[in-house]
């Protein structure tokens, strides 16, 4: 299962109540194992998830006979260790938009545009089984290592391609500064505020370059103590149960569970 939520943050179906007792039982078990901006005027906006523009690059991918090593055993900046997704955002309306900006003026947390038209929210923490001297994981290859971990393809990293630096090509990364130009230079519908016109993805790129991105973990709390939540419906398979497993590793995270809903709670201060 990928962490970066690619179908585990999406919404669930409700599944019947047994379904949700016999995996929150499961649960108890696995835990004792351990602004301004532009408007078009006459202009019908035609958002739609995929609003804002897809750049898809041709990628490669390696293949051997022989099984590589393992490279979380060496990897010690661990960007996909240092960063919880939270949630896919649609973005349509300039609201959105200024919902994402809001997230941003609160430590840990950082929006990022995939080159598909998918936003990204994340919550920058170290997961709680890392080594902070070394950087190394400390359960990894143990019964304590999460199913989440277990399953993501560590030899085609994502998080590796996309956060080891500022400027990549297939992924955007937002502080509050850069979602403030981008609501500059994005065009709205007069009437009901949606996204007609939308800069293109070079365009975006050779703009955001110029400005260097600040660190959501060092943003100075100025602010009181806050929480955000984010619901999901009880999980009916055990992946979706992993990845509750897996957030749970991080600080400032805990599960809410319910019958209707499972809600990540995570802890934040105005930036």
């Amino acid at each position: 299962m990928s962490k970066e939520g690619e179908g585990d943050l999406n919404r669930l179906n409700n599944p019947a109540e047994t379904q949700s007792q016999g995996i929150e039982q499961r649960v108890t078990q696995r835990a004792e194992q351990g602004p301004k901006h532009r408007v078009k005027h006459g202009v019908k906006a035609t958002a739609s998830v995929c609003a804002f523009p897809q750049k898809h690059n041709a990628r490669s991918i390696l293949t051997a006979d022989a099984p590589f090593p393992n490279p979380c055993l060496s990897c010690t900046d661990t960007p996909c260790c240092k960063r919880l997704p939270l949630e896919r955002i649609r973005v349509q309306t300039r609201a959105d938009l200024e919902t994402l900006r809001k997230y941003l003026l609160h430590r840990w947390f950082e929006v990022g545009l995939k080159d598909d038209g998918t936003w990204m929210l994340f919550y920058q923490r170290p997961c709680g089984n890392l080594d902070p001297e070394s950087g190394l994981c400390t359960v990894h290859g143990t019964p304590r290592q999460p199913w989440t971990c277990k399953e993501y393809p560590s030899h085609h990293c994502w998080y590796q391609r996309v956060f080891r630096t500022e400027q990549c090509l297939e992924f955007i990364r937002f502080d509050a500064r850069r979602m403030e130009m981008l609501m500059e230079m994005v065009s709205y519908d007069a009437d009901t505020g949606e996204i007609a016109d939308v800069p293109s993805w070079e365009e975006m790129i050779e703009l955001f370059k110029r400005y260097p991105l600040d660190d959501p973990s060092t943003r100075a709390p100025r602010g009181a103590r806050k929480e955000f939540r984010f619901p999901v419906p009880p999980p009916q398979k055990e992946r979706h149960l992993a990845l509750f497993e897996f957030r749970q590793n991080f600080p400032g995270v805990r599960i809410l569970r319910g019958k209707r809903a499972w809600v990540t709670v995570v802890e934040t201060y105005e930036a």
